[in-house]
Protein backbone atom coordinates (compact mmCIF):
# COMPACT_ATOMS: atom_id res chain seq x y z
CA UNK A 1 0.00 0.00 0.00
CA UNK A 2 1.12 3.48 -0.67
CA UNK A 3 3.07 5.44 1.93
CA UNK A 4 2.78 8.81 1.06
CA UNK A 5 1.71 11.75 3.81
CA UNK A 6 -1.54 11.93 2.20
CA UNK A 7 -1.97 8.32 2.21
CA UNK A 8 -1.54 8.21 5.94
CA UNK A 9 -3.66 11.40 6.44
CA UNK A 10 -6.74 10.05 4.37
CA UNK A 11 -6.71 6.40 5.45
CA UNK A 12 -4.51 5.92 9.20
CA UNK A 13 -5.92 7.07 12.27
CA UNK A 14 -4.35 10.68 13.73
CA UNK A 15 -2.51 8.28 16.11
CA UNK A 16 -0.46 6.87 13.07
CA UNK A 17 -2.47 3.66 13.19
CA UNK A 18 -4.61 1.76 10.33
CA UNK A 19 -7.95 2.37 10.58
CA UNK A 20 -9.62 -1.05 12.23
CA UNK A 21 -6.59 -1.80 13.69
CA UNK A 22 -7.17 -3.34 17.25
CA UNK A 23 -4.86 -0.97 19.49
CA UNK A 24 -6.71 1.91 18.26
CA UNK A 25 -7.78 4.45 20.84
CA UNK A 26 -11.35 5.46 20.09
CA UNK A 27 -11.43 9.18 19.12
CA UNK A 28 -12.71 11.72 22.21
CA UNK A 29 -16.23 12.94 21.70
CA UNK A 30 -14.50 16.29 22.13
CA UNK A 31 -12.30 16.04 19.86
CA UNK A 32 -11.65 18.63 16.64
CA UNK A 33 -14.41 17.67 14.01
CA UNK A 34 -12.36 16.42 10.54
CA UNK A 35 -12.01 18.68 8.22
CA UNK A 36 -15.22 18.32 5.52
CA UNK A 37 -11.94 18.88 2.61
CA UNK A 38 -10.40 15.93 4.14
CA UNK A 39 -13.43 14.01 3.63
CA UNK A 40 -14.12 15.06 0.00
CA UNK A 41 -10.77 13.59 -0.80
CA UNK A 42 -11.22 10.42 1.03
CA UNK A 43 -14.20 9.92 -0.72
CA UNK A 44 -12.50 10.46 -4.32
CA UNK A 45 -9.47 8.46 -3.56
CA UNK A 46 -10.49 5.30 -1.71
CA UNK A 47 -11.26 2.67 -3.73
CA UNK A 48 -13.87 0.66 -1.77
CA UNK A 49 -16.19 3.93 -1.80
CA UNK A 50 -18.59 4.67 -4.85
CA UNK A 51 -17.99 8.83 -5.29
CA UNK A 52 -21.84 8.70 -6.92
CA UNK A 53 -23.25 7.23 -3.97
CA UNK A 54 -22.34 10.60 -1.97
CA UNK A 55 -23.71 14.28 -2.60
CA UNK A 56 -22.55 17.38 -0.78
CA UNK A 57 -24.68 19.99 0.34
CA UNK A 58 -23.47 23.67 0.47
CA UNK A 59 -24.46 27.48 0.98
CA UNK A 60 -25.07 29.68 -1.79
CA UNK A 61 -24.62 33.72 -1.06
CA UNK A 62 -27.79 34.24 -2.31
CA UNK A 63 -30.09 31.40 -1.27
CA UNK A 64 -30.91 31.09 2.82
CA UNK A 65 -31.60 27.25 2.31
CA UNK A 66 -28.40 24.96 1.25
CA UNK A 67 -28.28 23.53 -2.32
CA UNK A 68 -27.37 19.76 -2.81
CA UNK A 69 -25.21 18.66 -5.67
CA UNK A 70 -24.29 14.92 -6.56
CA UNK A 71 -20.16 14.35 -5.71
CA UNK A 72 -19.29 14.41 -9.05
CA UNK A 73 -21.13 17.41 -10.30
CA UNK A 74 -18.95 19.15 -13.04
CA UNK A 75 -18.13 23.17 -11.76
CA UNK A 76 -20.41 25.31 -13.79
CA UNK A 77 -20.85 28.37 -11.07
CA UNK A 78 -17.66 29.11 -8.89
CA UNK A 79 -14.81 30.87 -10.58
CA UNK A 80 -11.39 29.25 -11.45
CA UNK A 81 -9.96 26.40 -13.35
CA UNK A 82 -11.25 22.99 -10.53
CA UNK A 83 -13.44 21.34 -12.64
CA UNK A 84 -15.20 19.30 -9.99
CA UNK A 85 -17.93 21.15 -8.30
CA UNK A 86 -17.47 19.90 -4.35
CA UNK A 87 -13.74 20.97 -4.78
CA UNK A 88 -14.75 24.19 -6.57
CA UNK A 89 -16.00 25.13 -3.24
CA UNK A 90 -14.74 27.14 -0.78
CA UNK A 91 -14.63 24.54 2.50
CA UNK A 92 -16.82 26.95 4.62
CA UNK A 93 -19.97 26.70 2.59
CA UNK A 94 -20.03 23.30 2.84
CA UNK A 95 -22.72 22.17 5.32
CA UNK A 96 -22.87 18.16 5.08
CA UNK A 97 -22.10 15.48 2.89
CA UNK A 98 -24.32 12.61 2.40
CA UNK A 99 -23.98 8.96 1.75
CA UNK A 100 -26.89 8.19 0.02
CA UNK A 101 -30.10 9.56 2.36
CA UNK A 102 -27.53 9.41 5.57
CA UNK A 103 -25.78 12.33 6.69
CA UNK A 104 -22.13 11.13 7.39
CA UNK A 105 -20.30 14.63 8.09
CA UNK A 106 -22.21 17.67 8.85
CA UNK A 107 -20.57 20.98 10.59
CA UNK A 108 -23.35 21.74 12.45
CA UNK A 109 -24.12 19.18 14.71
CA UNK A 110 -20.14 18.02 14.50
CA UNK A 111 -21.21 14.90 13.17
CA UNK A 112 -18.70 13.18 11.13
CA UNK A 113 -19.48 9.11 10.29
CA UNK A 114 -16.24 9.15 7.44
CA UNK A 115 -13.38 9.02 9.53
CA UNK A 116 -15.14 9.22 13.01
CA UNK A 117 -13.45 12.08 14.72
CA UNK A 118 -15.96 13.08 16.90
CA UNK A 119 -16.25 9.48 18.74
CA UNK A 120 -18.64 7.97 16.07
CA UNK A 121 -19.10 5.29 13.44
CA UNK A 122 -16.71 4.93 10.70
CA UNK A 123 -17.82 5.17 6.74
CA UNK A 124 -16.95 1.32 6.70
CA UNK A 125 -19.79 0.62 8.81
CA UNK A 126 -22.30 3.05 7.45
CA UNK A 127 -22.05 1.56 4.23
CA UNK A 128 -22.26 -1.76 5.36
CA UNK A 129 -25.42 -1.09 7.41
CA UNK A 130 -27.28 1.07 5.11
CA UNK A 131 -29.94 -1.08 3.96
CA UNK A 132 -30.76 -1.54 7.74
CA UNK A 133 -30.29 2.26 8.40
CA UNK A 134 -32.82 3.03 5.51
CA UNK A 135 -35.35 0.39 6.46
CA UNK A 136 -35.52 2.08 10.28
CA UNK A 137 -35.59 5.14 8.89
CA UNK A 138 -38.70 4.52 6.24
CA UNK A 139 -40.60 2.98 8.75
CA UNK A 140 -40.19 5.62 11.23
CA UNK A 141 -41.21 8.11 8.68
CA UNK A 142 -44.17 6.00 8.17
CA UNK A 143 -45.48 5.48 11.56
CA UNK A 144 -44.85 9.29 12.38
CA UNK A 145 -47.00 10.17 9.29
CA UNK A 146 -49.70 7.25 10.16
CA UNK A 147 -49.86 8.89 13.43
CA UNK A 148 -50.10 12.26 12.71
CA UNK A 149 -52.86 11.65 10.12
CA UNK A 150 -55.05 9.90 12.04
CA UNK A 151 -54.81 12.35 14.85
CA UNK A 152 -55.41 15.26 12.51
CA UNK A 153 -58.57 12.83 10.97
CA UNK A 154 -59.59 13.15 14.30
CA UNK A 155 -59.72 16.45 15.46
CA UNK A 156 -60.84 17.90 11.69
CA UNK A 157 -63.44 15.26 11.35
CA UNK A 158 -62.26 12.71 9.12
CA UNK A 159 -59.61 11.77 6.86
CA UNK A 160 -59.77 14.06 4.07
CA UNK A 161 -59.28 17.40 6.14
CA UNK A 162 -56.49 15.06 7.86
CA UNK A 163 -54.84 14.20 4.33
CA UNK A 164 -55.15 17.33 3.72
CA UNK A 165 -54.00 19.31 6.60
CA UNK A 166 -50.81 17.02 6.88
CA UNK A 167 -49.66 17.89 3.16
CA UNK A 168 -50.16 21.68 4.33
CA UNK A 169 -47.91 21.32 7.34
CA UNK A 170 -44.99 19.12 5.10
CA UNK A 171 -45.23 22.17 2.38
CA UNK A 172 -45.53 24.51 5.48
CA UNK A 173 -42.16 22.83 6.39
CA UNK A 174 -40.51 23.08 3.43
CA UNK A 175 -41.08 27.39 3.02
CA UNK A 176 -39.69 27.44 6.60
CA UNK A 177 -36.43 25.44 5.06
CA UNK A 178 -36.31 27.94 2.43
CA UNK A 179 -36.68 30.78 4.09
CA UNK A 180 -39.85 32.08 3.15
CA UNK A 181 -41.56 31.35 7.14
CA UNK A 182 -40.34 31.62 10.48
CA UNK A 183 -40.83 28.95 12.70
CA UNK A 184 -42.28 30.45 14.92
CA UNK A 185 -45.21 31.42 12.35
CA UNK A 186 -45.14 27.90 11.54
CA UNK A 187 -45.73 26.21 15.11
CA UNK A 188 -48.21 29.35 15.90
CA UNK A 189 -50.67 27.84 12.85
CA UNK A 190 -49.67 24.25 13.81
CA UNK A 191 -51.37 25.13 17.22
CA UNK A 192 -54.28 26.82 15.82
CA UNK A 193 -57.52 25.10 14.97
CA UNK A 194 -56.37 24.54 11.51
CA UNK A 195 -54.88 22.20 12.88
CA UNK A 196 -56.40 20.92 16.17
CA UNK A 197 -60.11 21.42 16.04
CA UNK A 198 -61.93 24.54 16.94
CA UNK A 199 -61.03 24.76 20.73
CA UNK A 200 -57.31 24.41 19.83
CA UNK A 201 -56.49 21.37 22.09
CA UNK A 202 -56.99 18.59 19.29
CA UNK A 203 -60.80 18.07 19.11
CA UNK A 204 -60.21 16.88 23.27
CA UNK A 205 -57.84 14.18 22.32
CA UNK A 206 -56.48 12.00 25.40
CA UNK A 207 -52.69 13.32 26.26
CA UNK A 208 -49.86 11.04 25.65
CA UNK A 209 -47.84 9.04 28.08
CA UNK A 210 -45.22 12.09 28.38
CA UNK A 211 -48.64 14.45 28.86
CA UNK A 212 -48.89 16.05 25.53
CA UNK A 213 -51.77 16.19 23.57
CA UNK A 214 -52.45 13.20 21.15
CA UNK A 215 -52.64 15.60 17.45
CA UNK A 216 -49.95 17.76 19.17
CA UNK A 217 -47.59 14.45 20.07
CA UNK A 218 -48.38 13.51 16.88
CA UNK A 219 -46.73 15.98 15.26
CA UNK A 220 -43.85 17.08 17.72
CA UNK A 221 -42.63 13.22 15.79
CA UNK A 222 -43.57 14.07 12.55
CA UNK A 223 -41.05 16.63 12.97
CA UNK A 224 -38.16 14.59 14.64
CA UNK A 225 -38.44 12.91 11.23
CA UNK A 226 -36.99 15.62 9.58
CA UNK A 227 -33.58 14.34 7.72
CA UNK A 228 -30.28 15.31 9.49
CA UNK A 229 -29.42 17.65 6.92
CA UNK A 230 -31.91 19.99 8.34
CA UNK A 231 -31.10 18.91 12.00
CA UNK A 232 -31.01 22.81 12.63
CA UNK A 233 -34.86 23.94 11.48
CA UNK A 234 -36.03 20.16 13.50
CA UNK A 235 -34.45 21.19 16.69
CA UNK A 236 -35.80 24.71 15.86
CA UNK A 237 -39.37 23.54 15.45
CA UNK A 238 -39.46 20.83 17.69
CA UNK A 239 -38.66 24.49 20.98
CA UNK A 240 -41.35 26.58 18.75
CA UNK A 241 -43.76 23.60 19.25
CA UNK A 242 -42.66 22.63 22.75
CA UNK A 243 -42.91 26.42 24.27
CA UNK A 244 -46.23 27.10 23.13
CA UNK A 245 -47.61 23.69 24.14
CA UNK A 246 -45.88 24.44 27.18
CA UNK A 247 -47.32 28.36 27.37
CA UNK A 248 -50.85 26.83 26.46
CA UNK A 249 -51.05 24.29 29.15
CA UNK A 250 -49.78 26.87 31.68
CA UNK A 251 -52.79 29.19 30.63
CA UNK A 252 -55.19 26.47 31.13
CA UNK A 253 -54.00 25.53 34.49
CA UNK A 254 -54.85 29.13 35.61
CA UNK A 255 -58.48 29.39 34.23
Amino acid sequence: LPSTSGHARLFHARGGQREGAGAEEEPSKGAPLRPARDCLQRIAHDPSLRSSDFSVGYRDRFRPAALEAPFDAPNEAVRGGERSLVFALPEHRIEFIKYRRRVVWHKGSRTDLVFGSTGQCRIQEVVATYAEWEEDRAAALRRARARASRALSRSLGGKPAGREALAAFGRRVGRVNAGELTAAALAEEALSPAYFGADGDGGGGEPSAGGENAPMAAVLELVSTLPDERAALREELEAELRGRIASSAARESLR
